[in-house]
């Protein structure tokens, strides 16, 4: 998906409903935002075979959306 694509999904509507506890709206902002995360999150490493592997630190990853969903849930709702 392209990133002005991403872009257009992320409405106000959205996050007002991610604000308010709505579920399905808070795990579609975890979608839009899971490119970046795993940009962020990605690390490469030599293997035995002298590859270069990209992996995600999935754990890193969950810690990352848990305070994102608790940044939503406290910070978004005064700025809304």
């Amino acid at each position: 998906m392209e990133k002005n694509q991403q872009t257009m999904q992320l409405t106000v509507g959205l996050i007002r409903r991610a604000v308010s506890g709505e579920r399905e709206a808070q795990d579609e902002l975890l979608r839009i935002y899971e490119p970046f995360h795993d940009s962020l999150l990605v690390y490469a490493e030599a293997g035995l075979d002298g590859c270069i592997h990209h992996e995600t630190r999935e754990d890193w990853k969950s810690m990352v959306q848990m305070r994102m969903l608790q940044a939503i849930q406290t910070r978004w709702r005064s700025l809304l």
